[in-house]
């Protein structure tokens, strides 16, 4: 995955300043586009009485097609959380590395051929909800940890190998696993598992130069290319003992929670330690 971060973490951090900045891009995007009907009337109580100009308008007022998520991650970011404000689309790589250290990033858009304005506020929204999504307090320590453990992976000469025999879809997969996915970190290594199955599924295809099916669960000759895969991703993550047993178990199903108690608190503890290393 190209654009992963330096072990530095970002320069720049201007919090409320920043914040107020997209606020008013969110405001001006929305009136361009929604017109009159941008503001939806006022709040029964403020959300945050010393707000400035931008993001004191968002604490009085609602905003068309704009989601309580977003404006609550506007002021928690506000309030400190670390974000990085960008001008452009940053690659999957650039999303891991920030996450893998406790931070993530918005975009404001300026309007372009590629850009419009609709596109901008869109993209806005993505970024805020994604925001709130990643230091929601139940699960922001064991994300970090996570995705964390995704970067190392990736970085892997051995995961390497094996990502190079790995087809497009894939690694298309695995962007969006570590760039466009947020919430429990259970949740998302079962997803990546599952990934990792449909990948062995099109990969054993291949070998035999027909198509994969399209439906139902894996044969015998599909899970044994599964396990291989399985095998290199848990040796290059240093799973043992218990906790690798634990990722064995864990699947979409949701049918092992002793499995996914132990491996929740493996990714909070990482995630704890990110942050330690952080302070």
């Amino acid at each position: 995955m190209e654009g992963a971060l330096s072990p530095a973490w970002p320069s720049v951090h201007r919090g409320g300043d920043d914040a107020e900045l997209a606020a008013g891009y969110l405001i001006s995007r929305a009136e361009g586009l929604l017109k009159q009907c941008a503001h939806q009337g006022r709040r029964e109580r403020p959300l945050s009485p010393r707000a400035s100009r931008a993001l004191g308008h968002l604490s009085e007022h609602r905003i068309c097609r704009v989601p309580e998520p977003a404006v609550q991650a506007l002021f928690a970011w506000a309030d400190g959380l670390p974000v990085e404000l960008r001008r452009d689309v940053p690659s999957p790589g650039h999303v891991l590395g920030l996450q893998a250290r406790g931070w993530r990033c918005v975009s404001l858009l300026p309007e372009s051929a590629a850009h419009d304005g609709a596109a901008g506020f869109d993209f806005l929204i993505h970024d805020l909800c994604h925001l709130g999504k990643f230091t929601d307090a139940r699960y922001h320590l064991e994300q970090v940890g996570y995705f964390h453990a995704l970067e190392t992976l990736l970085a892997d000469p051995r995961w390497q190998e094996i990502e190079a025999s790995l087809d497009a879809t894939w690694r298309d997969d695995r962007d969006r696993l570590g760039a466009d996915m947020n919430g429990s970190a259970v949740y998302l290594f079962a997803v990546l598992k599952m990934r990792l199955k449909m990948a062995a599924r099109r990969a054993h295809a291949r070998a035999r130069g027909a198509a994969p099916p399209s439906s139902g669960g894996l044969d015998e000759a599909e899970l044994s290319t599964f396990r291989e895969l399985e095998t290199v991703l848990l040796d290059a993550l240093g799973f043992r003992g218990t906790i690798r047993d634990a990722a064995e178990r864990i699947s979409a199903r949701r049918d092992a929670e002793d499995a996914a108690t132990v491996l929740q608190a493996h990714f909070a503890a990482a995630g704890r330690a990110v942050r330690d290393r952080r302070l």
